[in-house]
């Protein structure tokens, strides 16, 4: 099966249209919607930006719309380099650990900052299920990139995204319930979300109390992780 052909919004339109707001507009045979790695060569064509998107692929990426699409494709950034700073000969790569950890604590900030307090508002004041979750989440993830990086680190790091992600994209996840709340304000808020500035990052910090606190973060959040000093 070959991908369909992209087209913009003004093309005619002979297959369903699945549109990414972060990303761009894309014609997808309804077929080939969840099946991601047969959309992702044209996707790569497309935009540039799609070209460094690393395996694997979410399942439901083809439909992701607005807030959806801009999550994936950020956390799909984040796991690339994430990927990157750990070589197979277990050295980091500490530029693209850096370029990991800014881009992770920006990613965190959004969602602290301006996702989960819209979504609150939209329910009356009441916040979302999984916030508590989320932010016990975000405290180890934080924490954790405190000290140096270390292969112990980072596999906690992966540790931790790999039940985050999936709680904040998968199916019934925050930012599916996002699209729905937000509803004509998904936009607004997609703008927003575009325009935050960059997180400020602090230089490494290491011994025996910080890698306390970042323990009891994890331990906290549920997470049974060893770590050494």
């Amino acid at each position: 099966m070959t991908t369909a052909p992209w087209a913009s919004v003004t093309s005619p339109v002979i297959e369903p249209v699945v549109v990414c707001r972060a990303l761009g507009t894309c014609v997808v045979p309804k077929a080939q919607q969840r099946h991601p790695r047969l959309v992702l060569p044209a996707l790569s064509t497309h935009s540039p930006r799609f070209a460094n998107l690393p395996e694997p692929l979410y399942e439901w990426y083809a439909l992701a719309p607005r807030l959806w699409g801009l999550s994936v494709v950020d956390d799909q950034r984040l796991d690339g380099l994430l990927q990157r700073a750990m070589t197979d000969g277990g050295a980091i790569d500490r530029t693209a650990y850096a370029e990991f950890r800014a881009g992770l604590l920006k990613h965190i900030s959004l969602e602290e900052k301006i996702l989960l307090p819209a979504a609150q508002r939209w329910q009356g004041g009441d916040p979302l299920p999984m916030a508590a979750t989320l932010r016990l989440d975000h405290g180890a993830l934080a924490a954790l990139l405190v000290p140096t990086p270390t292969p112990a680190i980072i596999a906690a790091i992966r540790t931790v995204l790999a039940a985050h992600n999936a709680l904040e994209e998968g199916p019934g996840g925050v930012y599916e319930r996002c699209e729905q709340l937000a509803g004509a304000e998904a936009d607004t808020l997609l703008a927003q979300l575009l325009a935050a500035p960059e997180v400020p990052v602090a230089p490494y910090s290491d011994g025996p109390q910080v890698m306390s606190v970042v323990r009891r973060a994890l331990a906290r959040a549920g997470y049974d992780i060893e770590l050494s000093e």
